[in-house]
């Protein structure tokens, strides 16, 4: 009821009451009515005003996009500011990903520790682009020289999901080139799960490349235990040719299938 006649009143209230909920939802509301409003009464290392930074960055960006770049500059709060900044991003990507590329390229190299956030906007660049292009090598160069950090392995996943749905042959080609990290542990479980039915052996090979021990547990299961349904002795010979850490682990869980099946006829 007071945000309803004062906003300014209610969310004092509410910070009065420690109530970081309904604080944070006031300012969503005082946001999208009037965003500098909002966007003064901003409180740095706040976590959870991002969304309000996102809604204030959306509307000054279709209102007044100066007034967007000075506001944005002025942001103290590194996240906050990569909230602002990785907005800016997603809205020139749907008319303009490339464009969108080259102004992510120069905010993280001006500003280092943004290549740590801004995921969601590296996702919608790449879509854009690879709707916009008939190739992705383009695209592949620019997550190439993006810095590490969640950005770039964001961008990469993307990318690699995108291809793999265009071009397996070339996806393989392109993921053989990337360094390790979570953007190329990624891309190889999507390859995995999108061949395993097809060709098992393959997919076992990319599996056991992955970095992250969860991720290539997972993938390996679950292309073992589907292929063991067709082929079990090759299945067994694929599983002897794996590191001895997943290969007795491996084992059980074949072995374990042999009596679950074995049960079931009875």
């Amino acid at each position: 009821m007071m945000q309803e006649k004062d906003a300014r009143a209610a969310l004092a209230y509410a910070r009065e009451l420690g109530d970081e909920e309904s604080a944070v939802l006031i300012l969503k509301r005082m946001a999208e009515n009037d965003p500098m409003a909002a966007a003064a009464e901003l409180t740095p290392g706040k976590e959870n005003q991002t969304q309000v930074v996102e809604i204030i960055a959306h509307r000054l960006l279709e209102r007044e996009p100066a007034a967007f770049e000075s506001w944005a500059d002025s942001l103290k709060d590194p996240v906050q500011r990569a909230a602002a900044r990785s907005s800016a991003l997603v809205v020139k990507a749907g008319t303009d990903p490339k464009g969108a590329a080259l102004a992510a390229t120069a905010w993280l190299a001006r500003e280092t520790e943004a290549a740590a956030h801004g995921g969601f906007a590296a996702s919608r660049i790449v879509q854009r682009w690879m709707a916009d292009e008939s190739s992705p090598s383009q695209v592949a160069a620019w997550t190439a020289a993006l810095p590490p950090g969640l950005f770039r392995e964001v961008a990469v996943t993307e990318l690699g999901r995108l291809w793999v749905e265009q071009d397996t042959v070339a996806a393989f080609a392109w993921v053989a080139t990337l360094p390790g990290g979570a953007g190329r542990d990624n891309v190889v479980r999507n390859l995995v799960y999108r061949i395993r039915d097809v060709s098992p052996a393959d997919a076992i090979e990319w599996a056991r490349t992955l970095g992250n021990p969860s991720m290539r547990y997972e993938a390996l299961t679950s292309t073992l235990l589907g292929w063991a349904e067709k082929d079990l002795s090759a299945t067994q010979a694929a599983v002897e040719t794996l590191p001895a850490g997943d290969r007795g682990y491996l084992q059980e869980v074949l072995q374990e299938q042999e009596r679950e099946k074995a049960k079931g006829q009875k």
